[in-house]
């Protein structure tokens, strides 16, 4: 099995739902890039579960530095975190022991492994393990700055719920609290309703990139696209994704694209 993925920078992920920690080594980032420390706990926090309407799971998610980090700037060495794990209940899945759950990776992970995978949380396939996503996504996003390239993301569809661009606010904030208060307070009951029958919802993203040179990736197979669905389907709950009008050009003339 390989948790590592990457070419000139690498990313190497570890850690399990219920372990001690999570944690991730990124190899390859140049030396003298410092590190905001304030953009990394801003993103965590708007990633943090814990109320009503989100996973009950409730940690501090704050990063500790174990190498490659000096006075706030890279060394040069491989650069490790870890994420220790505070809001540990093992025993809520006493019950599940034997149970595999609907899509979860627990049948899979059962073949695979033998039946030796820690299933408590979902192990090492757990979302917990997305928090050293955001702690690695946003120190390269500062790198990019550097090269003048920005990234965002919005969620635009919750349910059958579309939200259009007007009423995302303010994107400094968590996403729900960003809302203008109509959206707000639709959002809110359509959460609201899913905790109330037992369920969730699906919904879809948009990220847009900006400043990405010309001539970036290869022809054929480790174009552009292909590389970044190969990292995006590294977030457990990805199941669909798109590039440009994506779905939209089956219904679109060659001359309108």
């Amino acid at each position: 099995m390989s948790s590592t993925i990457g070419n000139v920078i690498k990313y190497s992920l570890f850690g399990e739902s219920h372990g001690p920690a999570i944690g991730m080594t990124i190899s390859g980032l140049p030396a003298g890039l410092e590190i905001d420390e304030t953009a990394i706990d801003s993103a965590l926090d708007k990633r943090r579960t814990g109320g009503r309407l989100t996973s009950a799971r409730c940690e501090a998610d704050r990063v500790e530095w174990l190498s490659g980090l000096y006075n706030n700037i890279t060394t040069g060495a491989p650069l490790t975190f870890i994420i220790k794990n505070g809001d540990q209940r093992p025993s809520d899945y006493d019950a599940l022991r034997d149970i595999v759950r609907p899509s979860h990776a627990d049948y899979s992970a059962y073949v695979k492994y033998g039946g030796h995978n820690d299933k408590r949380g979902g192990g090492m396939f757990s979302g917990r393990l997305t928090a050293c996503y955001v702690v690695a996504g946003t120190i390269v996003r500062q790198l990019l700055k550097t090269l003048n390239i920005e990234i965002r993301a919005d969620i635009v569809q919750l349910g059958e719920l579309k939200i259009p661009q007007d009423a995302i606010i303010d994107r400094t904030v968590a996403w729900l609290e960003g809302l203008s208060d109509d959206y707000k307070r639709q959002v809110s009951n359509l959460l609201e309703l899913a905790v109330s029958i037992e369920d969730s919802l699906g919904g879809r993203l948009r990220a847009v990139v900006e400043g990405l040179p010309a001539g970036v990736g290869e022809p054929h197979f480790n174009n552009v696209e292909s590389v970044l669905a190969q990292y995006l389907y590294a977030v457990p709950g990805l199941k669909s994704l798109g590039f440009g009008d994506a779905e939209q050009f089956a219904f679109k003339r060659g001359s309108e694209v």
